[in-house]
């Protein structure tokens, strides 16, 4: 776990917010400027995912450098947190939804929450609906271009005709 307080922290974080990680799933916790504290059980979090997770705190000077600097999807503020995956070889990052707390009595819930997140996005990725098609082709023999076409095969135009007609 490593707080966030200045801004060379938060630029360091930018750098991972935009390029990617090293194959670790990361998540990003901030302080609220009302309570001063994270509504995140940050400790809880490491031991759950058997610290195979990076947690960053960041406070509301650093996280308002990072508005700054990473796009507003990204933003993470006023007790907010959110989980992230790893990322390689160019690809962008990827996060689970963004976890939104309202008082200290959210804490348990939102852990909760980023743990589920954390196990989901190391599960990997959900394929799109367009990998099934690809998947489906090639278990029928067939290739995809992936332009939507099938090669070597021709496109279902309604009942198959003998030419009796």
């Amino acid at each position: 776990m490593e707080y966030l307080r200045t801004a060379d922290d938060a630029a360091r974080l930018s750098d991972l917010l935009r390029s990617g990680t090293d194959g670790r799933p990361f998540v990003v916790a901030s302080i609220a400027r009302a309570t001063g504290r994270a509504y995140v059980d940050e400790i809880r979090l490491e031991h759950a995912l058997d610290e195979k997770v990076d947690v960053y705190v960041v406070t509301p000077e650093a996280g308002r450098v990072l508005r700054e600097t990473i796009p507003a999807i990204r933003h993470v503020f006023g007790g907010a947190a959110q989980a992230y995956a790893p990322v390689r070889s160019g690809r962008p990052v990827v996060s689970g939804p963004l976890r939104v707390a309202f008082g200290a009595a959210d804490v348990d819930r939102m852990t909760n929450e980023l743990i589920h997140d954390v196990a989901a996005l190391l599960a990997g990725p959900v394929p799109s609906p367009d990998d099934g098609t690809v998947r489906a082709a090639r278990e029928r023999g067939k290739t995809s271009s992936g332009d939507g076409t099938d090669s070597g095969s021709e496109l279902d135009s309604g009942p198959a005709h003998d030419g009796d007609d």
